[in-house]
């Protein structure tokens, strides 16, 4: 990352990303203004050059595209191309424990443990 240790991204620049990560194709700065329905395309390519130097998106011939990689960016998990929030995740998880949980107590596999639930 050229832009240092912490990358700290405006809203419209966050929006500008998860647009092309979303798309997974090349767009133009008129494109992206369009789209995103913003002002004028000199935001866009400011956005866009913070986001470069960032090292999330890169210019080719065919516009600026967003560099796929999985991770994290700012209250936001990047999987292939879908964006969900990080909150998702935890979600998820403690919702499988517990459907895991009530799944081996109505089968008899384990006695039901009141610090369980309360846990």
């Amino acid at each position: 990352m050229r832009g240092g240790d912490r990358a700290d991204l405006s809203e419209t620049a966050l929006r500008i990303y998860l647009l092309l990560v979303r798309e997974g194709r090349p767009m133009s700065i008129r494109e992206i203004q369009r789209t995103l329905g913003l002002s004028s395309p000199g935001q866009v390519y400011h956005h866009l050059e913070r986001l470069r130097d960032l090292g999330l998106v890169i210019k080719d011939s065919g516009g600026y595209r967003a560099v796929k990689r999985n991770g994290i960016v700012e209250g936001a998990i990047i999987l292939w191309s879908s964006v969900l929030p990080r909150s998702a995740f935890y979600l998820g998880f403690s919702a499988t424990l517990t459907i895991a949980y009530a799944i081996t107590v109505i089968l008899g596999l384990v006695r039901l443990d009141p610090m369980a639930i309360v846990l």
